[in-house]
Formats: structure tokens, sequence, C-alpha cells
């Protein structure tokens, strides 16, 4: 399986930031979840010059080093609170597939009288989203509920939806825990990146 590599220059010393797919999809995690995974792909500018036919572009760009310091220490933070919930990988099961580990989001629930989606894309995340009907008849937000440290979610109509986890590789903190030390040379106001697939 092939993995992105990040490579962050300082004059002549070089740091590599190798990512599998799971590390990836990490940062990529739901935006109220993981806002710091989001806040350190924007500080390193990985989606400069980015299009959607030819992806991340492998052309060297410079951005503020004490950014992506802060974000890669905010980043690290978060990791390490949510260590307990991103070692796993969630499926669920329900009432129509009660021994079946479901991937995916599903909706057509009804939790707490609202309607109910459960979802655990990306790996390491399983949230419910709660919404209502408006008076238009269109959907509205009214929660969203973290399920990773549930086994269960109760239904209205008297089912639930059980929560699974498989244990999975938290490879991504270890990969980031030397990355601030490195990017703490304040010779340097600013870090080369390139990114590539190896």
């Amino acid at each position: 399986m092939s993995a992105n590599a990040i490579s962050f220059t300082l004059g002549d010393k070089n740091f590599v930031l190798e990512l599998s797919h799971r590390d990836a999809v990490i940062l990529h995690g739901p935006e109220w979840l993981m806002k710091e995974g989001r806040q350190f792909l924007q500080a390193i500018g990985i989606y400069d010059g980015f299009t959607v036919a030819r992806g991340v572009s492998d052309a060297p760009r410079t951005r503020s080093r004490i950014a992506a310091k802060l974000a890669t220490e905010a980043l690290i933070t978060k990791l390490r609170d949510d260590s307990d919930l991103l070692i796993w990988d969630y499926s669920y099961s329900d009432p129509e597939h009660p021994s079946s580990e479901l991937g995916g989001g599903k909706s057509g629930y009804l939790v707490l009288g609202y309607h109910a989606k459960v979802d655990v894309r990306p790996s390491g995340f399983c949230q419910l989203e709660l919404r209502e009907v408006t008076p238009t008849g269109r959907g509205r937000l009214v929660g969203l509920l973290d399920a990773r440290n549930r086994k269960s979610i109760e239904l209205d109509n008297g089912g639930e939806i059980k929560i699974r986890k498989r244990k999975a590789d938290l490879a991504l903190l270890s990969k980031l825990e030397k990355l601030p030390e490195f990017l703490d040379d304040r010779k340097f106001k600013e870090v080369v990146l390139t990114f590539s697939t190896i």
C-alpha cells in the first residue's frame, strides 16, 4: 500500500512525515471532532495548487515555520486527548441487521424524537447526527453525538444500534511527536514543504 510523505525542510535539515491511509483519514475527520487535523493541513499548505484532476501538487511551497509548529502541537494534543477513541475502527449493527458489522453511514432511525443517522466514516470515528423536519419540509441539524465511547444507542421503537470496535493502529501520534522540536529552529521564519507518494 502506498503512503503519502510530507517533507519539511529548514536550510539543509529535513524531516519526513510518512502518512498511511488511516493517518490521512484521521486528519480529515469530522470538523467538529478533529478541527486540529484540518488546521494542520491548512498550516502546511497541503491544498495549495490542489486540483481534482491532479490532486495535491508536488511543487514545493513555503509556509510559516511558527504556524506549522503551533498547528502540529495542537494536533498532537488532540491526538493524545482522543487516543483512547482513535485506536479503534468502528462498525455498528441495528435491529434490521443484528449480527452484521455495518460500515459507512445509515439514516432512517428515530432517536429522542429526531431523525437520526449513524456514520462510522472515516476510520477512527463514529457519530450520530440528529435532525428535525422544518415547517418547509426540509431537514435541520439539531445535534451531533460522538458515539465512540458508547456501546449502544437506544432507538425510539425499542431497538438499539450497537457500536462495535476493532483495534487499529494510531501511528500518527508517534510520527508527529518529533516534528515540533524540528520546527523550533528560530533561525528560519519559513519552512519549505514538498508532498509525494511513496
